[in-house]
């Protein structure tokens, strides 16, 4: 039972390091990503695209590794409202843009409805996540 309550975390971990890496090795084509949403002003474009791939990261590890879970999932769920609210926001707008999901490929654009569906469900797995850290913790201050 104690692997299945891991599964969640860790799935959601690795996620956030295979999607920071390459974010992390380009951010110059992140950034592109990010102002594709026009959600920034234009001042913010950068440093969101400097930093966010190392929360990202460091998030996943800290999720994988099982260290600081109640913060790491409360980070990961929070970045996915955030994700999620600004894919809807662009389909509601009828952008046709590559999210910067898992690619930076300008050519690769995907259908933001899919990519919504997704990251709402990895928001269900980051609320698991959070909700088992939560619990792990009540048994450990009762303990």
């Amino acid at each position: 039972m104690k692997i299945l309550n891991m599964v969640p975390r860790i799935v959601v971990g690795l996620l956030l390091m295979y999607a920071s890496t390459e974010k992390l090795m380009n951010p110059d084509a992140f950034a592109v990503s990010v102002a594709n949403y026009d959600l920034l002003p234009t001042a913010l474009v950068g440093p969101v695209a400097l930093w966010l791939p190392w929360l990202e990261m460091l998030t996943g590890i800290l999720l994988v590794a099982g260290r600081f879970t109640m913060g790491a999932a409360t980070t990961a769920a929070t970045l996915m409202m955030v994700f999620s609210a600004a894919v809807g926001i662009s389909y509601l707008r009828g952008l046709d843009i590559n999210c910067g999901c898992f690619s930076l490929n300008p050519e690769s654009v995907a259908d933001m409805r899919l990519v919504l569906l997704r990251d709402l469900g990895l928001l269900a797995l980051c609320v698991i996540a959070l909700t088992r850290a939560v619990s792990e913790q009540k048994k450990a201050a009762s303990a």
